[in-house]
């Protein structure tokens, strides 16, 4: 579980999203660190999937519904880490290490929501073929591609350094591409809010004048030290990181959740219940999928 902070988060992502979100998250972070996970050898998995298809199914989904679960769990730990850190700058005063972690929790945001916000619904509506596989009964062997490359470009994507030639799921995108979410998302403050904070980080001028006082007069100008430097945030700092909670939380709790309906004990994580993922636009479409899909299987397989 992840320390607590000695500045409340309140401070930072506003009340709203505070009490939406923790102390769930450290929770649910608890819970889902205890997973394991294990993948196959590729050709060892070829060979099985031409000798026995049911069973090369069966170990298809097993490690496709793996990967969702880690992308989900490391997604909230790393996403908590960042907001644990700019806690911890702010109470320290530390105004650099602040734009660095808000900066970073941003970025890592929107990955978040790169790699697992259609996540839940895509498994969701694969669910009655997904069930049948891990029985080990399945005729077809059904696939998700599109799933499977977004869960594997969570994981393994990485900056292409010259002419290396790679897969197309393992090139890391640009913060451009990713931060572009939050236009999408309707939150255009949020990516003004960003190219802020990485005029801090990058050592831009504003790196420079935060630890300045400057009085202008007509014909001269007097800058002298300032005995604590501070960011020059905007006033509704914590609206507009609710934005970001939002985006940051919502995927990784909504896919730990769909995972609960699956036959896989080791993916459970008890404290995603229908009523914790309730009110969130994305459950409803799971939950609708699921009885579209899988009308016998309405609720949670672990459930009470």
């Amino acid at each position: 579980m992840s320390t607590s902070t000695p500045v409340p988060l309140d401070n930072l992502i506003g009340s709203t999203a505070s009490r939406a979100f923790f102390p769930l998250v450290d929770r649910l972070i608890e819970r889902s660190a205890k997973a394991h996970y294990v993948f196959q050898d590729l050709e060892a998995f070829l060979k099985l999937s031409l000798e026995n298809p049911a069973e090369g199914s069966k170990v298809y989904w097993r490690e496709t519904l793996s990967r969702a679960h880690l992308a989900a769990a490391i997604s909230l730990r790393r996403n908590k880490t960042w907001l644990d850190g700019a806690c911890s700058a702010a109470h320290n005063q530390n105004p650099l290490a602040l734009a660095a972690c808000l900066r970073g929790f941003i970025e890592a945001a929107a990955d978040t929501h790169d790699a697992l916000s259609q996540v839940p619904l895509t498994i969701a509506t694969t669910s009655a073929n997904i069930v049948r596989a891990l029985s080990g009964k399945s005729e077809v062997f059904v696939v998700s591609q599109e799933l499977e490359d977004k869960l594997i470009h969570f994981a393994y994507a990485k900056k292409v350094r010259g002419k290396e030639n790679i897969d197309e799921k393992y090139k890391a995108k640009t913060a451009a591409e990713y931060i572009a979410a939050f236009k999408w998302f309707n939150a255009p403050a949020v990516v003004d809010l960003y190219s802020q904070l990485c005029e801090y980080a990058h050592a831009a001028a504003p790196s420079v004048h935060m630890f300045l006082d400057q009085l202008d007069e007509p014909a001269e100008t007097t800058l002298s030290h300032k005995k604590e430097a501070h960011l020059d945030l905007p006033r509704d700092l914590p609206s507009i990181m609710e934005r970001v909670v939002i985006l940051a939380f919502s995927p990784p709790l909504i896919t730990l959740g769909t995972l609960n309906y699956f036959p896989i004990p080791t993916l459970h994580t008890p404290e995603a219940t229908p009523q914790v993922c309730s009110g969130m636009p994305l459950w409803a479409k799971v939950e609708h999928a699921f009885r579209t899909s899988r009308p016998a299987a309405a609720a949670p397989l672990n459930s009470a």
